[in-house]
């Protein structure tokens, strides 16, 4: 079972993640996936299964390749 102080790390890292959207520099989306892989395994993946995480890493590579693409343009 997670403790507060986990949930409360993994929403911080996640409000940074979602910072990382707007600010360059910051990895936000690589950010979130990680927090919604370590808060999976940290739960015993009671919360969701191992496909959501294999979907929303599909979904977190295109948004990043997407970004690449826009930017190199």
């Amino acid at each position: 079972m997670l403790g507060i102080i986990g949930i409360s790390f993994a929403i911080l890292v996640l409000m940074i993640g979602v910072l990382g959207t707007i600010i360059p520099g910051l990895p936000g989306l690589p950010l979130m996936w990680l927090v919604y892989v370590v808060f999976g395994a940290s739960t015993s993946w009671e919360n969701y299964s191992l496909s959501v995480v294999i979907v929303f890493l599909m979904v977190t590579i295109a948004a990043y390749l997407f970004d690449y693409a826009a930017t190199v343009m």
